[in-house]
């Protein structure tokens, strides 16, 4: 495995067995011998000498396959180093291995990472910290640990405004509201789930859980069931019909305008949004066969739900299935990501079509030898590719997107992961690797809207990846919608 120095959002595969914590006294014998053995480098105290020792403490970890305590110390130590130095991504990269071979707790790891590391001067790196904390955040929503949410999104808002980016920072303010809410609504589900475990039957407190994870969480998979056996007789009957799939137009508007009408009672702004947002989703799909009067109060309550700020960031890998959705090429989920094949043209489809703005945070690491990885996006509807080191490394592109642009130089690192950010806005778009700018353009309304030859996908409202004759393995495809819903196309 190479050398990872860059932020690893999250983790979509299970990692091979792991192994206990070494006993204390062999991690002090190791940490003596990894003492003794880089003692030259930790005598440097330069930032970016300390930098270079952390990366080197974490390349020796990866190559340690035999001494447990040594591979294990080697990790913290990568870990503690990158942490005085100020580079977050070889921390949490260091934190992900360490979680990976060994059993400890990986989200209070990275949330003690982000709260210890000094917000940096440069607004480049600071963006990376601020982007590390909100990766956190969503970590810790996902397992109900709020205060590990509030101390991450209070360090992304400090980073935020040391890049210097208003967008950004109101962005993870409305963000902090939510984890204030939700923390405050989860407390009144905990008594709820200490009932269920006393009474599995009992309606009021899945009612409680129902409405909470459906109207707050949004996971409306999950929620959907609990609201079902609750004692609301009104959301009962909603969520069976929601499960049930209605399949005439005339029963989808009917669905979404009884969510609709619910939002409207609800005095939470979050769970308002959630609840337009479901209405939406209904709504959406009704659209194409709606016609007159109908179709106008459709299409102005889509604008009114795809207003809402209420939107977190989804993780596309966790919707991909490369048996149905591989284009070209055998790809396949291995080595802790999606890893793709060796080939030209080779190409996959995550089935999801993006709202209309948002940002996606690509985290990958490049297999063999430089050549292009492409990202398939879609700006208003149409399909376009970011091309990165095509050429043998030496070129990127933009394609479909009006004029074809290109940038020369390497944009990815040779080993290691590289985070890539594709903001995608309605005039513009901009593509940074690492925090550096490749691409940043003004979108033409009267562009062609033509992919290049070869990269075509079965769904033309689609998101996608895809490689030329260069293996990648990508370990995070985060989208976090900016304005508009998007949809699963499966």
């Amino acid at each position: 495995m190479r050398l990872g120095v860059v932020l690893l959002l999250l983790t979509v595969q299970a990692a091979p067995a792991q192994e206990p914590e070494p006993s204390p006294a062999a991690q002090k014998e190791a940490e003596k011998e990894i003492r003794e053995l880089f003692k030259a480098q930790y005598a440097k105290r330069s930032p970016a000498d300390q930098q270079a020792l952390a990366r080197k403490l974490l390349e020796s970890g990866l190559e340690t396959k035999d001494n447990p305590a040594g591979r294990y110390v080697l990790f913290r130590e990568a870990r503690d180093v990158a942490v005085q130095a100020g580079d977050v991504a070889t921390a949490l990269t260091s934190v992900d291995e360490l979680a990976g071979a060994f059993v400890v707790d990986r989200l209070s790891l990275r949330s003690s990472v982000v709260s210890k590391v000094t917000v940096p001067r440069a607004p480049e790196a600071a963006r990376a910290l601020a982007e590390a904390g909100l990766a956190v955040l969503q970590e810790a929503v996902d397992a109900d640990k709020y205060e590990l949410a509030a101390s991450a999104v209070a360090k992304a808002e400090s980073a935020a405004r040391a890049a210097q980016d208003p967008h950004f920072v109101s962005q993870i303010q409305a963000r902090a509201k939510d984890v204030g809410e939700l923390r405050e609504q989860y407390a009144r589900v905990r008594a709820a789930e200490a009932t269920l475990s006393q009474k599995p039957d009992d309606g009021p407190s899945h009612a409680e859980v129902g409405r909470f994870v459906c109207f707050f969480k949004g996971d409306w998979e999950k929620g959907l069931p609990r609201l079902v056996s609750g004692s609301d007789p009104a959301l009962r009957d909603l969520a069976q019909k929601d499960l049930g799939k209605p399949g005439a137009p005339e029963a989808k508007v009917q669905l979404a305008d009884a969510w609709w009408d619910v939002s409207e009672r609800e005095r939470s702004r979050l769970a308002k949004s959630r609840l337009r947002g479901r209405a939406a989703f209904w709504y959406e799909q009704a659209l194409p066969n709606l016609t007159g009067l109908v179709r106008l109060k459709v299409e102005k309550r889509i604008q009114e739900a795809q207003a809402s700020p209420a939107q977190e960031p989804i993780e596309l890998l966790k919707l991909v299935d490369p048996a149905k959705d591989s284009v070209r090429g055998d790809w396949r989920f291995q080595e802790g990501g999606l890893l793709s094949p060796t080939g030209p043209f080779v190409r996959l489809q995550i089935p999801y079509a993006p709202p209309a703005e948002y940002d996606l945070r690509v985290v990958v690491e490049r297999k063999s030898a430089p050549e292009v990885l492409v990202l398939g996006l879609v700006l208003e509807g149409a399909q376009c590719t970011v091309g990165l080191d095509g050429l043998g490394g030496t070129q990127s592109t933009l394609e479909g997107a009006g004029d074809r642009v290109t940038a020369p130089g390497r944009a990815l690192k040779n080993s290691g992961t590289s985070l890539i950010v594709c903001a995608v806005r309605k005039a513009s778009l901009a593509v940074t690797v690492d925090g550096r700018k490749v691409f940043e353009t003004a979108l033409d309304p009267k562009r062609p809207g033509a992919l290049p030859a070869g990269w075509d996908v079965p769904a033309k409202n689609a998101l996608f990846l895809g490689a030329y004759d260069c293996s990648y393995r990508f370990t995070s495809v985060l989208l976090a919608p900016v304005s508009g819903s998007g949809k699963r196309l499966r």
